[in-house]
């Protein structure tokens, strides 16, 4: 198979049907993300450093497993329960801002270009790197799941922890955060949440914003999460070749309309344009307003179209990072089971792939 360059979506991949962008990132207030202003940031950092969002006291080293509450110099800081429901694992600024600085709060920023990294983030995150060690880098494909070993090794390193919760986040629109949640998902670890809005929703809700932590690239934050890989979540071109034939589940494409049918080119060279026969569209922007999710009755009647009556249900994408916003959409309407084809467009697609084509 050829190989399919590793560089990161285009601006095709983020634009609605009409052309227009789901998200303009450099309208006023969107990608104007401001950088933290530097009187703000020792403040912020060593706030939500010490889990005392209001109280500038040092790391506290006891806490009372009954009750949550973490102890320190005669001083109490109770935080919400961190627990994360998996059938809407989707979190807004308020939730997050009443837990930021909880022990076994870990913030992960899962944007990838061209929304970002930006020069910001929220305080204590760190970067999950879907162009990086998050994806394997021996695949010919971009964006390949990399085996249960390596990734429990990631996710400890940034600080994910049995009993702990995880929040991912993008920059604006959601694209790629939804990835983060699903391959957490995939490995057994349900309690994981994406952030509604993004860093934008967040900034609008006036939260706090930090400059990146230059330690962070070799920073251990010596986590304990175990990866208990499960089976059928991420799937390869075979199960959803099966699929297509059988009919027991149905595939959806979360590509934009004008690539489904073949009427432009792929953005990443060397693949055919159009779609797996028999497949259904959804594209991943239809599911989403401003970044944050429809509402679940909303997501219900959308999903429950391109599901064409079936209850199990195969996402497929440009390489399997916007199927994962489709499969959060199922998630969240109800859907209980949920596959993402890893290899996506950029594997089927292929002009040496074998696979068929339709263009309509």
């Amino acid at each position: 198979m050829v190989s399919v360059p590793r560089r990161g979506p285009s601006a095709a991949d983020l634009a609605r049907p009409d052309g227009k962008p789901l998200w303009d990132l450099n309208a006023p207030g969107r990608s104007g993300i401001p950088s933290p202003e530097p009187s703000r940031l020792g403040e912020t950092d060593r706030r939500v450093r010490t889990g005392f969002p209001r109280a500038g006291l040092r790391v506290p080293q006891g806490c009372d497993d009954e009750t949550g509450v973490w102890q320190h110099a005669g001083v109490s800081a109770a935080f919400p329960p961190l627990a994360i429901d998996p059938a809407h694992p989707v979190v807004d600024a308020r939730w997050l801002t009443a837990r930021l600085g909880a022990p076994g709060l870990v913030v992960l920023d899962a944007s990838i270009p061209p929304q970002g990294p930006q020069p910001s983030r929220i305080p204590t995150a760190r970067r999950f790197d879907l162009e990086g060690p998050l994806s394997d880098q021996d695949a010919a494909l971009p964006h390949t799941m990399i085996a249960p070993g390596p990734f429990q090794a990631q996710a400890r390193r940034l600080g994910a922890r049995e009993g702990g919760a995880v929040v991912v986040y993008d920059t604006a629109l959601l694209f790629s955060a939804a990835r983060a949640w699903w391959m957490f998902v995939a490995m057994g670890y349900e309690q994981v949440a994406v952030l509604d809005g993004g860093l934008a929703g967040w900034a609008a809700a006036g939260g706090e914003l930090a400059a990146w932590d230059p330690h962070d690239a070799t920073r251990d934050d010596d986590g304990d999460l175990v990866a208990r890989p499960r089976d059928g979540l991420i799937v390869g071109a075979d199960r959803v070749a099966a699929a297509l034939v059988d009919g027991d589940a149905t595939v959806i494409d979360a590509r934009s309309a004008t690539r489904f049918a073949g009427a432009t080119d792929e953005p990443r060279p060397g693949l055919r344009s159009g779609h797996m026969p028999g497949a259904r569209h959804l594209f991943f922007g239809d599911v989403q307003s401003q970044g944050r999710m429809r509402p679940a009755t909303e997501l219900r009647d959308v999903i429950d179209a391109a599901a064409d009556g079936r209850d199990s249900l195969v996402f497929t994408c440009g390489s399997g990072i916007t199927a994962c916003v489709d499969a959060l959409a199922a998630r969240l309407a109800g859907y209980a089971h949920i596959a993402v084809y890893d290899g996506s467009w950029s594997e089927w697609g292929a002009t040496d792939s074998g696979r068929p084509v339709v263009t309509h």
